[in-house]
């Protein structure tokens, strides 16, 4: 029999929730895209029929944009020095 809330919270233990095909779809989109599929191709794919709905689930973190940043950085340098 699972924890009652109250014993979960007095042992500090985490609350599991359950997993919705919203959770597989975000998760779906998002490894397909950081591995370089293209964002029609991962729509078609996943059944996003409007981009709305894929935004919603191609979400960016702070990670993500620091690898965007890092990728221009090793790409510029790459270029200066190709000119030199």
């Amino acid at each position: 029999m699972p924890l009652a809330r109250s014993a979960r919270h007095s042992l500090s233990l985490p609350t599991t929730r359950r997993a919705t095909s919203g959770d597989s779809s975000a998760t779906a989109v998002r490894k397909l895209v950081r591995s370089g599929v293209t964002e029609r191709v991962v729509m078609k794919l996943t059944g996003n029929k409007t981009r709305s709905v894929f935004e919603r689930y191609n979400i960016v973190s702070d990670g993500d944009l620091g690898e965007a940043a890092r990728k221009l950085d090793r790409g510029q340098s790459a270029r200066a020095g190709r000119l030199n």
